[in-house]
């Protein structure tokens, strides 16, 4: 043994000779363990394993359920992001972009708000070598879209994800509440700490009134320390710089009652308003321009009903616009239910104004809770 190690070692130099030792020894180190623990362990009932694999399991499962021990690795798109137990929470209402199939072509109307964002938001996102942060061109770490409801405020905040190839974060006021002391703290600072680690996100905050309302003397502690917690790491985010690509947006149809501190971290602020008539006519070929019952009527006999519903509903919105013409389609679908025939459409299947007119009278705009003269 000695004669071949000395045969191996002869013309070594003594850097590699040193290795050469010191693998050796390391070798020698292993067998030895092998000898004395190895075939032990081979001996012991293939039960035992289990249980030491089933207690362990437990173990991992029960410490982040109720100590909030760990993290787990999810993942989404082609990345593997490791997250706490709050922020796994919160990833469950993320939305990535590429499921959302709403753009800003899709939503009729509200052409300033939609021009505002796009050059406040996706310009200075999507180029941040002209958009420099820490200057006048920065972007804004908060938008605040206000109105009355069912105006779109939600769709333009998922529109942006859309445009900024994202993630959308829905939140609400029962996302970050919990009834555990600490918890909602805890779900606050997670926000924030889960948008920086996805990159690009819109936080999206709907009734943001209902988190961030005006701060009285009968607001509970742990509430009070939700909001500051939330308040801070809110600020946060411009002391991010380039790496910041985190937009906070807040929708709410009373921004009288938001905390002052809140609106400075919002300085971008749209006001979402009813369409007007041009605004209507283009929601309304939005929606009908899928119907069948509406496509096979002539181009003119289109436009001519278009612009008579639009000119009848004043006062509506885009959501009861929507509801408006899915009752006019409904009303065209009963002739066609009789038959339970596929025949071609008949002109009792067509829309035609007269179905309108009729679902005019049942559809009441939400906004003003009268009906329109």
């Amino acid at each position: 043994m000695t004669r071949s190690v000395d045969v191996m070692t002869e013309g070594m130099t003594t850097p590699n000779l040193d290795r050469f030792h010191f693998a050796q020894v390391i070798q020698m180190i292993f067998r030895r363990l092998w000898e004395i623990v190895g075939k032990k362990l081979l001996r012991v009932p293939i039960g035992l394993w289990l249980y030491l694999a089933i207690v362990l399991y437990l173990y991992r499962r029960l410490s982040r359920e109720f100590l909030g021990i760990g993290t787990s690795n999810v993942r989404l798109r082609k990345s593997i992001f490791n997250l706490s137990r709050e922020e796994e929470q919160l990833s469950a209402r993320l939305v990535d972009s590429q499921r959302i199939n709403v753009s800003f072509d899709d939503i009729g109307g509200n052409a300033d708000a939609k021009r505002m964002l796009t050059e406040t938001v996706v310009w200075p996102l999507r180029h941040p070598d002209l958009f420099p942060p820490g200057t006048l061109r920065s972007p804004p770490t908060g938008v605040l879209l206000h109105g009355p409801p069912g105006t779109g405020k939600t769709l333009l905040a998922k529109a942006l994800a859309k445009e900024l190839d994202g993630y959308f974060l829905d939140v609400s006021a029962e996302a970050l509440f919990s009834r555990f002391v600490g918890d909602s703290e805890k779900l606050a600072a997670a926000l924030f700490s889960l948008a920086a680690k996805l990159g690009t996100c819109v936080i999206f905050i709907d009734e943001i009134d209902s988190i961030l309302g005006n701060r009285t003397v009968h607001d509970s502690a742990s509430y009070g320390h939700v909001k500051s917690i939330f308040l801070s790491k809110w600020d946060g985010l411009a002391a991010q710089g380039t790496t910041c690509r985190t937009v906070v947006v807040g929708a709410t149809n009373r921004p009288l009652i938001l905390d002052e501190a809140a609106l400075r971290r919002m300085p971008l602020r749209l006001e979402i308003g009813l369409p007007d008539d041009l605004a209507r006519r283009t929601i309304l070929e939005l929606l009908l321009n899928k119907e069948p019952s509406f496509r096979c009527l002539t181009a003119e006999a289109q436009k001519h009903l278009i612009e008579s519903v639009a000119h009848q509903t004043n006062f509506y919105s885009g959501a009861d616009l929507r509801e408006l013409c899915k009752l006019a389609c409904m009303s065209t679908m009963r002739s066609i239910m009789t038959r339970r025939t596929s025949a071609p459409q008949s002109q009792a299947d067509m829309l035609t104004l007269s179905v309108f007119q009729d679902a005019v009278t049942r559809v009441v705009p939400t906004t003003t809770f009268k009906r329109p003269h």
